[in-house]
């Protein structure tokens, strides 16, 4: 941002999908463009929940559930908002397909999809026993997909827990397995492709639940750190399947889960509804056509005005 600030200052409006892009107002101060902030994912963690977010022009927001809780805090103002729906599905060409099938046999598929924060995910503390786990499983299939940035650095560092953990390779006899696929870098983390194969969700506070649950079916999240969860907006996502906090539980779990002992797809279908504002028009029409009306209403504003 630094280096091209310049280059920047240029447009009439940048959209980001992150809040760094903010350290522009300093760097370019009244020559800063429209801000547009797309957010990404649509979770429910406090670190994407702040004040921050209004300090953009405008915002585009996938469902109610969003719009009610930054409203209700006071970070957004009514016209500083639109409710587009979910880009992302757009561009999901097996969304209304047959999913794609990844082993030779029948058993259900698991999709575990630890998060890289080093506090709040499970992986630095129970994804190997995870693996264990599942390695002489008759049961299940086990896809490991994590969040795409857990494999790209082997330090994490969180400043929202002030926390550091260094990643733990996983044993190479993991990967030869024949109801286990690993996948620690390749694109099927990013396209849904595991979220559209898999029957089952195995997380932890990963946002990409909203994406499998396009979809409602079983969940179980891996309660790593002893959070005190229950009536907490900041997981709401656990209020759709059973929460575990030893794997020697997780068989029960995935049990109740799929038996829906806890009438958790009632949530599902009510949570993805006020998560995802879907319509027949796509959303990225819908989020071009916010942008738009909004470029043509502030066009005689300063840049940064529309905060104010």
């Amino acid at each position: 941002l630094i280096r091209h600030k310049e280059f920047l200052a240029q447009y009439d409006a940048l959209v980001v999908p992150e809040k760094t892009t903010l350290l522009l107002r300093k760097l370019l101060g009244p020559r800063t463009p429209k801000l547009i902030y797309t957010r990404h994912g649509s979770g429910d963690r406090a670190i994407g929940i702040t004040p921050a977010t209004g300090e953009f022009d405008f915002v585009m927001l996938a469902g109610a559930k969003l719009r009610d809780r930054f409203t209700s805090l006071g970070y957004l103002r009514d016209d500083q908002y639109a409710l587009v729906g979910y880009p992302k599905f757009d561009t999901i060409k097996g969304l209304h397909e047959a999913p794609p099938k990844f082993f030779d046999n029948d058993r259900p598929t698991i999709l575990y999809n630890p998060h890289f924060e080093p506090k709040l995910g499970s992986y630095h503390s129970m994804a190997l026993d995870v693996l264990e786990h599942f390695a002489d499983s008759r049961d299940y299939n086990l896809i490991v997909a994590p969040h795409i940035m857990l494999f790209r650095k082997r330090v994490h560092i969180s400043l929202e827990n002030f926390r550091v953990r260094i990643r733990k390779d996983i044993p190479e006899r993991f990967f030869h397995m024949p109801h286990i696929k690993i996948d620690v870098g390749g694109p099927a983390l990013l396209d849904m492709t595991y979220a559209l194969a898999a029957d089952i969700y195995l997380g932890d506070v990963s946002s990409q639940v909203y994406e499998f649950m396009i979809r409602p079916r079983p969940a179980v999240f891996l309660n790593s750190h002893n959070a005190t969860w229950h009536n907490n907006p900041n997981y709401l996502f656990w209020t759709l399947g059973p929460v575990v906090s030893d794997v020697k539980d997780l068989d029960a779990a995935l049990a109740d889960a799929r038996a829906d002992r806890g009438g958790w797809r009632a949530v599902q279908q009510k949570l993805v509804d006020d998560t995802f504002n879907i319509t027949d028009t796509p959303s990225s029409i819908r989020a071009a056509d916010a942008i738009a009306s909004f470029m043509d209403r502030d066009h005689d504003r300063l840049p940064g005005q529309a905060r104010q």
